[in-house]
């Protein structure tokens, strides 16, 4: 606490400072700090057309379940325009939340970024059959076909041709083989549960920013999951599960940790609107240790 205080001290000496904002909000992260969404909220106001720290204000925003989060993320995106990669992951996200006239709107504008970008093409054609536009996804794919595209990029063309053409259905998230780090959490109760992981930055990645990371949500039965992997760790990894604000009862979940070599399970009982920060996972050479 005393370093934060410092930090804050620093931070209130240079209010127009990006780096003293960025170094409180950090840390504040880190140590989950109760104050840490305050200290985005600043950051984002002082410095709204940064990007990271927009982007750091809507991972708190997700951290605390507000609905609010994904406009935030969106944020982000707005003033980097030309920023493929957070194009591509908000077109994720956004496609995980079902809302695929928004995420083909990203996806369209990655085939403005580089109209011969063939994986660019087929996540826009992917996307408008999810839509329902199959006439316009027909329209997308004959266009991309007529402007060619990049030699790396054209079995994903393809791939996609074969879904405008009803010949294979869309691609479902896929998770990494031999991750380093999987957290997959499990529920039977009709609430809303989300997984992150806090990296070393303090950025987090989840559903809504997946940074390095692939989600999958899943259904069976009454059973829901929700699991997240990530290829490669470096430094200390944090584990949190979030539940937004909602629902009266208390939710029973089951949260499994894995690295290579390693499995830890853990029991969790979720208030409404909580946000619980379950497992502490180091890299350690190549195996995970973990503290509650």
């Amino acid at each position: 606490l005393v370093e934060i205080t410092e930090r804050q001290a620093r931070r209130n000496a240079e209010p127009s400072s990006r780096r003293a904002h960025r170094d409180l909000v950090r840390r504040a992260v880190r140590v989950d700090h109760g104050d840490a969404l305050a200290f985005t909220a600043a950051w984002a106001e002082a410095d709204p057309d940064h990007g990271p720290a927009l982007l750091a204000h809507a991972d708190q925003l997700a951290a605390h379940g507000d609905p609010l989060a994904l406009r935030a993320y969106a944020s982000a995106v707005e003033v980097d325009a030309f920023n493929a990669s957070r194009h591509r992951r908000l077109a994720s996200a956004l496609t995980m939340a079902g809302d695929f006239e928004r995420a083909c709107s990203h996806w369209r504008a990655l085939v403005s970024i580089d109209p011969r970008d063939g994986r660019a093409a087929a996540g826009l054609v992917t996307c408008e059959v999810q839509a329902g536009r199959f006439a316009r996804a027909r329209a997308t794919l004959a266009a991309a076909r007529e402007r060619g595209t990049t030699r790396g990029s054209r079995a994903a063309l393809e791939r996609a041709a074969a879904v405008a053409e009803g010949r294979a259905e869309p691609r479902g998230p896929r998770l990494h083989g031999g991750a380093e780090l999987r957290a997959e959490l499990r529920w039977t109760a009709d609430a809303n549960l989300d997984v992150a992981l806090i990296d070393t930055r303090g950025r987090r990645r989840s559903v809504l920013r997946p940074r390095g990371v692939r989600v999958l949500e899943q259904r069976d039965g009454a059973e829901r999951r929700e699991t997240i992997t990530v290829r490669e760790i470096d430094g200390t990894w944090f584990v949190e599960v979030t539940r937004p604000p909602g629902g009266e009862s208390m939710v029973t979940a089951e949260l499994i940790v894995r690295t290579p070599g390693a499995r830890r399970r853990f029991n969790l009982e979720l208030a409404p609107g909580t946000r619980e920060r379950v497992a502490l996972v180091r890299r350690d050479r190549g195996r995970g240790a973990w503290t509650r």
